[in-house]
């Protein structure tokens, strides 16, 4: 190992004031190698104390002090911000940015397929709620009133994820309207709570708090004592 003795008296001293190096160098010198001029080979021998301590203790330290100096002055490196998507929590990443679209086909009074401004046909999912089945009771009336806020509207589409099935789960509003808690405002669709993951907290108290008016009002399917949830009935289904 080789250390130069001007990189300790201009680099290390500068940072150290009161390291003082001794007249006898805790290491035994060697003889300077060839083209090494004003360096000094250093050989383990046992460490020799100075009036200001042990040596190898002053350089580890130093040498540690010098290289902290060092990497303070270089640059620090550039980490892209990550900035959620407009409408997308930071917790959860969106499958892809926010585009706009039309209505192409109304499958029931959650999912439908729009066409995009690019050409493309993609079946959406909206998240946060589940509305009743077209077999059930209200499932007529809340694909209608799907119908009635979407048909003829340019949708701005926030994907969330892809579900199991292929289907882009998304927020969809017409203008500044959230067309997922319009259904669960009038009572014709339930908030999917068993999904609220999907959602950001606030997302999750207003689809919770509009739940709860809708059950108080007795309005759409909650005018029915007891309604039958929508998974409650796939359950049914599957079962037969």
């Amino acid at each position: 190992m080789t250390t130069d003795k001007r990189f300790v008296r201009q680099c290390l001293l500068p940072i150290i004031p009161d390291m003082k190096l001794p007249a006898t160098p805790a290491f035994a010198c060697g003889e300077t190698a060839p083209g090494a001029k004003g360096r000094l080979a250093l050989t383990a021998a046992p460490p020799r104390r100075s009036r200001g301590g042990i040596w190898p203790r002053h350089l580890a330290l130093a040498s540690l002090l010098g290289w902290a100096a060092l990497a303070a002055t270089l640059p620090a490196p550039r980490l892209a911000a990550a900035q959620p998507a407009s409408g997308v929590s930071a917790g959860r990443a969106a499958v892809e940015p926010p585009f706009t679209a039309r209505l192409q086909h109304l499958s029931d009074g959650d999912s439908f397929i729009v066409r995009t401004e690019d050409a493309r046909r993609l079946t959406i999912r909206l998240v946060g709620i589940d509305a009743p089945e077209k077999a059930q009771a209200y499932g007529d009336d809340s694909r209608r009133s799907l119908r009635d806020a979407i048909e003829g509207q340019t949708l701005t589409i926030l994907p969330v994820k892809r579900d199991p099935y292929g289907r882009l789960v998304a927020r969809v509003f017409v203008g500044d309207k959230d067309v997922a808690l319009e259904q669960v405002r009038t009572g014709l669709a339930w908030h999917y709570r068993r999904y609220e993951s999907d959602q950001t907290p606030s997302e999750r108290r207003e689809f919770s708090v509009a739940e709860q008016h809708a059950r108080e009002a007795g309005i759409g399917l909650w005018a029915d004592p007891s309604p039958l949830p929508p998974w409650r009935y796939r359950e049914q289904q599957r079962g037969r």
